[in-house]
């Protein structure tokens, strides 16, 4: 039987980076896609150093639709098959909400919420006929608690998650057997997140160690949390993850008022 396939977009750094040497360490085939096509080569050449695991370079601009609607088939083509579709790419650009422009709202939804949407229709067959079918859409805790000016990407990490409801309900509906998450983060070092905050200090045990996030996006993968199939997973600090949302948002106004 052939490996597990996994699909992760933001590939070339961050959250997806870390989340393609985790899935390739865990014995899946990877198709990795980003629109920085050097970074991406240079991630499949150090994840084939290590692990006798195939893997698929897709650059792609999240921007162009029909590009984006493609890479699914590609990855079909390669492997006959797609387990775990990781939404992780995004952008935020940061403008109060009297200054927005439609370009910038455009941008953002296009990459945050319009990709994913796309790449989960494209998915949904092969998924469904995986014995593990799960689609994890990373969210931020910017859904619940936005920064000033980060209205567009809170904005988009809200539709995030009504995606995934949507994947869990229909796929409920159709006995798909497709898992969906969503996973809500804080603080984790990433370059979307430095220029985000830049300027501000975090608080004292803000930051989440990118093992322990990654660690979560596994055990949805594994089964642990399938109990909160179709929710979002808060991650607020280290060592908190939570389903209420109430509970998350007192965890981070104890943080940040302390």
């Amino acid at each position: 039987m052939s490996r597990p396939v996994a699909l992760v977009t933001g590939a070339s750094s961050g959250i997806g980076r870390a989340c393609a040497i985790a899935f390739a360490r865990e014995g899946h085939d990877l198709a990795i896609a980003a629109r920085r096509g050097d970074e991406l080569k240079s991630l499949a050449e150090e994840i084939a150093i290590e692990h006798e695991i195939e893997v698929l370079v897709r650059s792609v601009d999240l921007h162009d639709h029909e590009d984006t609607a493609r890479i699914v088939p590609e990855v079909l083509e390669r492997f006959n098959r797609l387990d775990v579709l990781l939404n992780i790419a995004g952008i935020a650009d940061l403008v109060p909400l009297r200054e927005m422009t439609l370009g910038t709202l455009q941008r953002t939804l296009v990459v945050n919420t319009i990709a994913p949407a796309l790449l989960v229709r494209e998915a949904w067959a092969a998924l469904a006929e995986s014995p593990e079918g799960v689609v994890i859409n990373i969210s931020s805790l910017a859904s619940i608690d936005p920064l000033p000016g980060g209205g567009p990407y809170g904005m988009s990490k809200s539709a995030i998650e009504g995606l995934m409801r949507s994947i869990h309900i229909e796929s409920l509906e159709a006995d798909a057997g497709i898992r969906a998450f969503a996973l809500a983060p804080g603080c984790i070092d990433t370059p979307l997140l430095r220029a985000a905050l830049d300027g501000i200090t975090l608080p004292e045990g803000a930051e989440i160690p990118m093992d322990e996030f990654v660690g979560h996006v596994l055990d949805c993968v594994r089964g642990v949390h399938d109990e909160a199939a179709g929710e979002t997973l808060y991650v607020v600090r280290e060592g908190h993850l939570t389903r209420d949302q109430d509970e998350a948002m007192e965890w981070i106004r104890d943080l940040w008022s302390g």
